[in-house]
């Protein structure tokens, strides 16, 4: 990857990483504030937070825009792959905390249904995650094994 620029498919794995890292903040965020009871923390992060959306919305539009090929059959065989691996992932987490969650629970017990928009919310992170950092692994192997590459 020395000396040469990233592909559309490359810029979007960035994307997704910087949203991950964004989709962590607003829950540290919200700790901060319930524990701290600092609205004005509330406030600018939620602002700053809102800035950085329209920001990364502008990017992939940006991204989007430009000349050039769009897809390839190597961008295509990434793109599934890393697919493939991120629903892998998601569905052993979520298998593991289901497990993890029933042994400590118990079988009789129950989860309130406050809980699961944070499940919702934590597999959409771990998916988005695991899918940019597997095209970025395969990019980058790609680089160095391929022979266009």
């Amino acid at each position: 990857m020395k000396g040469r620029a990233l592909n559309k498919t490359q810029k979007s794995a960035w994307c997704g990483l910087v949203l991950t890292l964004f989709l962590l903040l607003i829950p540290v965020i919200d700790i901060i504030e319930k524990d701290l009871g600092l609205l004005l923390t509330h406030v600018v992060g939620y602002s700053v937070g809102l800035a950085l959306l329209i920001l990364m919305i502008y990017i992939i539009r940006k991204i989007e825009k430009q000349p050039g090929v769009k897809f390839d059959e190597r961008d295509k065989s990434i793109i599934t792959k890393a697919t493939i691996i991120s629903s892998a992932i998601l569905a052993g987490v979520l298998l593991l905390g289901y497990v993890v969650t029933f042994l400590g629970l118990g079988e009789k017990s129950s989860l309130s249904v406050s809980n699961l928009p944070v499940i919702v919310y934590a597999s959409a992170i771990i998916f988005i995650f695991t899918l940019s950092v597997s095209v970025l692994v395969q990019y980058g192997r790609c680089g160095k094994e391929h022979p266009l590459g």
